[in-house]
């Protein structure tokens, strides 16, 4: 019997080295670049679609993605593109939904697949790890394997080179959130007191919003004290609140849509629309 066993397990680690030649190139990253010679560059954190969901306003995403694609802005993909619900999901999300998750993932490839080069990198949401916890495949990677495009996870840096200026961008879905606007920044905030960076992008809480706070810092070049602003954006998102969860749980109700963030590449200058 213990020859059996060996032979079998021999057998299995046999099979799984022919696999591993087959297994692809999507591997996760926690930095992307961007790097561009021109004197600006504009770009759109994209998140919290939950196509799929009955309150998705359809048509106004499809304006963003034409807009995008119009203007040559590049883009973050900050999670939560498909509702993705099943029968283990909070509420009634898996008999609601207007269409399966495969027919959600084939949309929203179908959808952004004319604005792949525009994408800089694409991160995993609660929505799609509702997925991987039940199944084991995580289709944010399928996704970024049918785009070809950089799988960021659960959080990743962006580096941006523009022109002859450089800025630092951190970017993650979330996981918490809040009642209210300020608790929702608050939560957003706290990703600054362990990590550094001149941007921060936060999903998940559906609030469309943007903060600024003036940081002073020691410039090793000049060897002086400089001051430089430090943004903290919430990604919005393209859910309608008639009928919604957040109604129901008597949220206030988000603007939706999303952010356009524009890089100087002249001078070090940032600005948020929202």
């Amino acid at each position: 019997m213990e020859d059996l066993i060996e032979e079998v397990d021999m057998e299995t680690a046999n099979d799984l080295k022919l696999l591993e030649q087959f297994k692809g190139k999507v591997r996760q990253v926690t930095s992307v670049r961007c790097e561009v010679d021109a004197k600006k560059l504009w770009m759109v954190p994209l998140g919290d679609v939950h196509l799929g969901h009955p309150t998705c306003d359809v048509k106004k995403f499809l304006e963003t993605v034409d807009f995008i694609k119009k203007n040559g802005y590049k883009v973050i993909l900050m999670g939560d593109l498909i509702e993705c619900a099943n029968k283990n999901s909070v509420g009634a999300g898996w008999v609601e939904q207007k269409i399966s998750p495969q027919e959600q993932l084939d949309t929203i490839a179908e959808i952004l697949k004319p604005i792949k080069e525009n994408i800089i990198v694409n991160l995993i949401g609660n929505h799609e790890i509702r997925a991987w916890k039940d199944t084991g495949v995580d289709l944010t990677k399928v996704l970024s394997q049918y785009l070809d495009v950089p799988y960021g996870g659960y959080a990743t840096f962006i580096y941006f080179r523009v022109g002859s200026q450089n800025y630092v961008c951190h970017a993650q879905h979330g996981s918490t959130g809040g009642r209210y606007n300020h608790t929702k920044m608050m939560a957003a905030k706290r990703t600054a007191t362990h990590t550094e960076a001149d941007i921060y992008l936060y999903g998940h809480t559906h609030s469309l919003m943007a903060d600024s706070e003036e940081k002073r810092y020691y410039d090793r070049r000049s060897k002086g004290v400089r001051i430089r602003k430090q943004y903290t954006v919430l990604t919005g998102s393209f859910l309608s609140y008639e009928g919604s969860y957040a109604q129901m749980k008597n949220y206030n109700p988000t603007r939706k849509g999303v952010a356009n963030i524009y890089f100087g590449g002249e001078e070090w200058d940032v600005h948020v629309s929202v």
